[in-house]
């Protein structure tokens, strides 16, 4: 049950880059209670039209506790769309002990603009941001920001949603959320650990929710950035006009596929992709691996919801794009040779239920559906091969865009494939050196991660790694060199071997020394004992299983006498298995550990989560075993 690992992928969110620089969130700003910054109120009241259109006034107001804290509590700020938005400052001042106010002067104010020349839109991001500088903060006083911003081009037209909540992670005297809407638009929402009143305005034909909620007493138990996140479970408020989820997809469509268009550059590019290749779905895999590593990734925010790609010409023009654009742009080159596809929403975080009530934000990302092979592809990974995905989106719910499947999800990871063999061999000398060799094999996510890793290794930062490592004295006399297979190919296996020489491997004797490999890789059983240490307050983390095996031989200076070896040792639960084995054979002692790994992921509960930290404590005391020698 290994915390699931995200793989190094470009992926963005639909709208969560906006959304997220257009709100200075309470979590961001409220402090625990051993840090010197608090958070009196945070009000966040939107103004909903029927078109979709709305108008937030958001409220910060916190107060210095620790002159530590005076510098960070000067600046503030916020962001919006330049082209979708506007943005004003309603108040913003310093409010002493005594009751006394100090405006912010009109030279403190910094607007840093986004946009296209002339009438075009920007090629990257729209955003503007507007920064303050409060004047003659000390401690004890309180900071005030009350900005307002208009939004005017909606990230679905008719339609408003949100999701508002709090960690209880973070202490916060007050936060308040409003909204309001006309009574014609079908609105639902519920609010979870907070009061909550509601009204209706007969006059204006209006409706309010509005909740308050309060934090003073820290949640000591911080939730770990693999813990599953269900926004029905955070205290807060959700509100959506979305009848279904089926309506968010359909709303996205309506931009989106419009875009994916067959233009004479993608019909001549997708023959050329494919040659002379014949069959359909080996078309397909030449198509996405072509997007997938010549498609470059620019997280781009147009406009508040950047829910509509940029045209397909202009991404190949560019070589680059987001999510969206990807897309757009594999949708249109397997079109063009015949292969039906469409486009998909999911959330490439940590939600693997939707909420109840439909909210846009619980969908994040972009990738494809080819329904013929039955297949989900996400072109923005450059290092994901056909017919596999990203960590990060496997087994979630996922919304077709063209003939929505209520209930679809991303297919489960086979864990099974996660497979890592490690075999060296180290020879001692009796002046205490070491030389050797080892060998790698690695498959499924394990070998995906590793061919990663090397295409981003340069010469000159190998050159460094591996003097430090092996040339710990700085004599020279220790080296290392890898002979790796090319890792540029889209493949979930890998492979590379490596030799050695250490001029301090043994210390002199008498002496213990542990039995480890002599190189570090990606999914050793060190590292399944190691991750088992790391305890979770979550009721569920994202996990994976996998295996990984090691054999290692040391060879021994004759005159060398070895007075103990470790003792073999076994364990077994539900889903973990291991075991360490230690053979002397003269001169030779081999080592060999094997862990089995059967979680079924992509979540795991208390339950399963006690039991691999149960794991963790008995074998990790094992991995630390020395052999005795003099």
């Amino acid at each position: 049950m290994l915390p699931s690992i995200k793989l190094k992928t470009s992926q963005t969110g639909l709208l969560a880059a906006c959304v997220a620089a257009l709100c200075a969130s309470t979590a961001a700003l409220a402090q625990s209670d051993k840090e010197p910054m608090r958070v009196i109120r945070a009000q966040n009241d939107y103004v909903v039209q029927a078109d979709g259109k709305f108008s937030e006034d958001r409220e910060l107001v916190y107060q210095v506790t620790h002159k530590s804290a005076v510098e960070r509590a000067k600046r503030g700020g916020f962001s919006f769309s330049t082209s979708a938005q506007a943005g004003e400052v309603i108040h913003a001042y310093t409010e002493k002990p005594d009751g006394r106010r100090v405006d912010v002067r009109k030279d403190s104010f910094q607007f840093e603009v986004n946009k296209g020349v002339d009438a075009n839109k920007p090629a990257y991001s729209d955003i503007t941001t507007v920064s303050v500088v409060f004047p003659d903060v000390e401690v004890n006083d309180k900071v005030v920001f009350k900005y307002r911003v208009n939004t005017v081009q909606p990230v679905y037209a008719n339609h408003f949603s949100i999701a508002e909540v709090y960690s209880t992670s973070y202490l916060y005297d007050q936060a308040v959320v409003s909204v309001t809407w006309p009574v014609s638009m079908n609105a639902k929402f519920t609010v979870n650990g907070c009061d909550k009143t509601e009204s209706v305005n007969n006059a204006k034909q209006t409706a309010t929710i509005s909740m308050t909620c309060s934090n003073k007493n820290r949640l000591t138990k911080v939730r770990k950035n693999w813990s599953v996140r269900e926004l029905e479970d955070e205290v807060g408020m959700l509100f959506s006009t979305h009848p279904d989820y089926a309506s968010i997809a359909t709303a996205y469509g309506k931009g989106a596929l419009p875009k994916a268009v067959v233009t004479p550059r993608i019909e001549k590019l997708a023959k050329e992709i494919v040659g002379a290749t014949t069959g359909q779905r080996e078309k397909a895999r030449l198509l996405y691996e072509w997007v997938a590593t010549n498609i470059g990734y620019a997280g781009n925010c147009v406009g508040i919801g950047a829910v509509v790609p940029r045209d397909v010409d202009w991404t190949l023009e560019n070589n680059l794009g987001d999510c969206k654009d990807h897309a757009a742009v594999l949708q249109a080159l397997l079109t063009a040779q015949g292969i039906r596809s469409t486009q998909a929403l999911v959330n490439a975080g940590s939600a693997y239920r939707l909420a109840k009530l439909p909210v846009g934000s619980a969908v994040n990302h972009v990738i494809n559906y080819l329904p013929d092979f039955d297949l989900f592809v996400d072109s923005t990974s450059t290092s994901t091969p056909f017919g596999m995905l990203p960590a990060s989106v496997y087994d979630k719910p996922v919304l077709l865009v063209e003939n929505f499947v209520d209930g679809k999800r991303t297919p489960k990871m086979n864990s099974a494939r996660n497979r890592e063999e490690v075999k060296a061999t180290v020879i001692l000398k009796a002046d205490g050196s070491a030389e050797g060799s080892a060998e790698v094999k690695q498959t499924g996510t394990f070998a995906i991660m590793a061919r990663e890793s090397a295409r981003q290794i340069t010469p000159e930062n190998e050159e460094r790694y591996l003097k430090e490592a092996y040339d710990r004295d700085g004599t020279g006399k220790g080296w290392a060199k890898y002979d790796r297979e090319d890792p540029k190919a889209l493949t979930d296996t890998y492979s590379y071997k490596m030799k050695f020489a250490m001029p301090d491997y043994m210390a002199p004797a008498p002496a213990g020394m542990p039995l480890t490999a002599p190189l570090s890789t990606m999914a050793s059983p060190l590292y399944f004992a190691y991750s088992a240490t790391e305890e979770s307050n979550a009721k569920e983390i994202m996990c994976m299983g996998g295996s990984s095996s090691e054999e290692l031989t040391f060879v021994f200076p004759v005159k060398t006498q070895i007075i103990s070896v470790p003792k073999d040792v076994t364990y077994k639960n539900q889903e973990v298995s291991y075991t360490a084995r230690y053979k002397r054979i003269g001169n030779k002692v081999i080592v060999k550990r094997t862990v089995e790994d059967k979680t079924p992921g992509m979540v795991c509960g208390a339950d399963m989560q006690a039991r691999f930290m149960d794991f963790g404590k008995k074998v990790m005391p094992e991995t630390r075993a020395q052999l005795l020698y003099k």
